[in-house]
């Protein structure tokens, strides 16, 4: 597993956009948090792996599934 040290949020990410990304998964579930910058943000964080598993994200047959930015035990459902 790789130890994901945190980083500041895309300057996209203000807390206007979470709020309304929040209350859109609230509401319908919907995949929120698989905006480009957020992808792009997390990759680089990662090195550009899977933080479970250490496979290499972005190659072929291979797909990145953004669960969750925020630290889930902070920010509940």
């Amino acid at each position: 597993m790789i130890q994901l040290k945190a980083v500041p949020p895309p300057p996209e990410l203000t807390s206007e956009v979470v709020q309304r990304l929040t209350t859109k998964f609230q509401q319908d579930g919907s995949s929120v948090w698989k905006e480009k910058y957020i992808t792009k943000a997390l990759l680089e964080m990662s090195n550009y792996k899977c933080a479970y598993s250490e496979i290499r994200l972005q190659e072929e047959g291979k797909y990145m599934e953004v669960e969750h930015f925020l630290p889930k035990t902070v920010h509940k459902r």
